[in-house]
Order: structure tokens, then sequence, then C-alpha cells
């Protein structure tokens, strides 16, 4: 499936409906940040005049999530905001998009059971947190090992999981946060071949599962957060 303004897609979110939602990297021509929002029906066919523009989308790769609204809300990593469109594909956040809440380049974006959007910043080391989805009422996370966060998942219990040490050589971690924000006590989490991760993901029985990018090899995490003795113990060389 092509067309409906997408170039370099970095990630897709379904709706109740089963349509897709797609984020773009980039903008035609070139690889200036992307500046639209892909939709397609089930069938993969371009959906209610895709691609939209507006709201502040600009250069969001990574982070998409759909809430219990039926409402997009975008990560843009280059605009340092956040973006939301209706499920009709209309920009409800304003030509810059969201900002505050200290959003820098934003990558992961993630939606919790009680409609709490999580953001995971690329850029200073930190998460934000927007209370029910109230934009006005975003506040700034630090602390528990946050650096260079890139992947968020939020898993039953309403705890987040973050990704730490994107793009960087040396070890990774992952740092979880209970749903008010503050990290575990065993945060970060390190070890079992974490190196770069950046990719997070639950299954069904709350273990969580990361990519890393540097080295060729998933690591995975027991629901409360140990090292499972099935990851790599990769030293990084």
């Amino acid at each position: 499936y092509v067309g409906s303004g997408m170039n370099a897609p970095g990630r897709m979110a379904f709706d109740a409906h089963g349509d897709i939602w797609v984020n773009n990297n980039f903008q035609t021509p070139g690889t200036t940040p992307g500046l639209n929002l892909t939709a397609l029906g089930a069938t993969g066919q371009p959906l209610l005049g895709s691609p939209f523009t507006g709201g502040g989308v600009s250069g969001s790769g990574w982070g998409i999530a759909v809430d219990h609204h039926g409402r997009v809300w975008l990560a843009n990593f280059a605009g340092n905001s956040v973006s939301l469109f209706n499920r009709h594909g209309r920009a409800l956040s304003p030509p810059g998009g969201y900002t505050k809440g200290g959003y820098s380049k934003p990558q992961g974006l993630a939606i919790d059971q009680h409609g709490n959007v999580w953001v995971a910043n690329f850029g200073n080391d930190s998460v934000t947190l927007i209370p029910h989805g109230n934009p006005r009422r975003a506040r700034n996370i630090t602390g528990g090992g946050l650096h260079n966060p890139f992947g968020i998942q939020v898993d039953a219990r309403g705890d987040v999981w973050v990704s730490d040490g994107a793009e960087s050589a040396g070890p990774g971690a992952v740092t979880e946060l209970l749903p008010d924000g503050r990290p575990t006590a065993s945060s970060p989490i390190t070890g079992g071949g974490l190196r770069s991760p950046q990719g997070v993901a639950l299954d069904s029985r709350g273990n969580v599962w990361i990519a890393n990018l540097f080295d060729p090899a998933v690591t995975r995490l027991s629901p409360d957060g140990t090292i499972s003795a099935d990851s790599p113990d990769r030293r990084v060389r």
C-alpha cells in the first residue's frame, strides 16, 4: 500500500474501527521533517481525505497512539511538541502543537487505562505526563535512570515501561514508572543484553520485551522487572 502522503513512515496505530493511522518521518521531497498524518481504511485504502496536516505535526516518526475517544496523539521529534487529531482527521491542537510539559525530541507515546498520555523525551532525559489527556496540565518527570528514553508502553497495572540509552554505545537500561509517575525502587533496570534499547512491547502475561538496536538480541523482563534467565548476557566490547 502506497500513497496518501506516506514518506518514511515510522509507526502506526489502529483505532476501534480497524482503521490505521500512520505518522511520517519525512516530507516530500527530501528528508525535511514530515508535516502530515496518514489514515488508511481496513483494506489499506486512503481514508477521510488523507493525508492530514496542521496541528503542529513536525517530524512525527515514532510516537503515535489512539485514545479512548478515538483521538490520535502524535509526538513531534522536530517540533518539540505533541499533536492531537479527532477521529475524522481534523487537527485539535494549535498550529504549533501542544508544547507545555517539557517536550524535547519526543519519541515514544503511550496511553494508559485512565486516558493519561505518556511521552518519552529523547532530548532531555525525561517523560511527560498529560493527565487524562489534558495538555494544559502536562508535567515533566525525571529520575529513575531516564536517559535518552525512546520506547514507552503501559502494562495492565498502569505501570509505565521506558527504554533508556537509545542510540548510545554503552549499556542500556529500562525505567519503570508507577501510575503516578514515581520511578520504582528497582529502576533503572540493567543487564540482559540491553544496548541502545528502543522498541518496547508487552505480552498477555505482562512480560516486557525490548528490542536492542546495537545488539542482535531481544531482552525480556518479567512483570516484576527482573531480567529473565533466557535473555542474553552480552558485555559491551
